[in-house]
């Protein structure tokens, strides 16, 4: 059903190609439909909310300039395996490739000029992600739950890392850290069990509660000077966690921070802490933590096994 330049709906050959002059894919156009691949030609395309979502595409391509990619417009295509743009200029929205279990390729990335919240949440094939230079920010949850995604490369600077962003990855063997990052969000790298090593930069000035949580094979981590503030459940569940180097400048340590760090046998905390949340180090029942005079003490202490004081220089 074709209108005024508006596929509003499409039955017919399993490999489609649509004209110049379609210029939109209306909501829910392939919606659970039988094809197998489909070229779109022209430029200034827009494909809108769950154009193809739930089909069985398996190839897309658009050839042209200025496409937009619509919100869920992909989503749960478990077939889907890559779309190529030889274009300039695209922009991706919400989910739209949520759930794409198939999706290897994504090479796209390179040419796009935004892409939404959890554009690419449990796209369990992809390995490997690349992003250009004219994608501004990074967005929430935009690799979310990518199972198979090993590393990452970004072509410009980031001063934040939102919430979510590589929650999930389990194969992501490091972090790509850009210069000048500032902030890192909620549970960015919550459950990335790949990770056994890591250095916050000193850019680095805050970071979200959960942000390294259930990285189960992690065992080492620098934390920045310049953030002053362990956030609540930081290292919640990093079980194999062993040696943490806590800078000068830090001030607090949030509540579950180290809970169920089992691995960790001794702690210094630097002269400049002052505060430790309630049951940081619960399940550290192993660990010798040694407190400068400023340090408070509020119950924590009896989930470790031996509080050590220095005095006051």
């Amino acid at each position: 059903m074709l209108a005024r330049g508006v596929l509003k709906r499409y039955h017919g050959d399993p490999d489609p190609v649509l004209s110049e002059d379609i210029h939109t894919i209306g909501k829910r156009a392939f919606l659970n439909g039988k094809i197998d691949s489909c070229t779109c030609r022209a430029s200034g395309l827009e494909i809108e909310t769950s154009a193809f979502a739930q089909s069985g595409v398996q190839r897309v391509r658009l050839p042209g300039d200025r496409c937009v990619i619509g919100d869920r417009a992909f989503e749960n295509c478990e077939k889907l395996e890559s779309v190529e743009f030889s274009g300039q200029g695209l922009k991706i929205g919400d989910s739209a490739f949520r759930g794409c279990k198939a999706l290897t390729d994504v090479s796209f990335l390179e040419k796009a000029q935004s892409a939404g919240s959890y554009a690419f949440d449990s796209c369990t094939a992809i390995t490997h992600a690349a992003l250009g230079p004219d994608m501004e920010t990074l967005e929430d949850g935009l690799f979310a739950n990518c199972e198979g995604l090993r590393t990452v490369t970004f072509q410009r600077e980031y001063a934040l890392f939102p919430d979510w962003l590589f929650s999930g990855c389990r194969g992501l063997t490091a972090i790509p850290w850009t210069e000048g990052i500032q902030s890192v969000g909620y549970a960015s790298f919550q459950n990335c069990w790949a990770l056994t090593g890591v250095s916050l930069p000193e850019t680095l000035q805050t970071a979200g509660q959960l942000c390294f949580s259930g990285c189960k094979h992690l065992r080492r981590m620098r934390w920045s000077v310049g953030c002053a503030h362990i956030p609540a459940g930081a290292f919640l569940f990093c079980e194999e966690l062993e040696e943490i180097e806590i800078p000068e400048g830090v001030e607090s340590i949030g509540e579950y921070a180290f809970w169920n760090c089992r691995r960790l046998t001794r702690l210094h905390l630097p002269d400049s802490l002052r505060e430790i949340g309630r049951q940081a180090f619960f399940g550290c029942g192993s660990c010798t933590v040694e407190i400068g005079p400023n340090t408070s003490r509020g119950g924590w202490e009896k989930d470790v096994q031996t509080v050590a004081c220095r005095a006051a220089r």
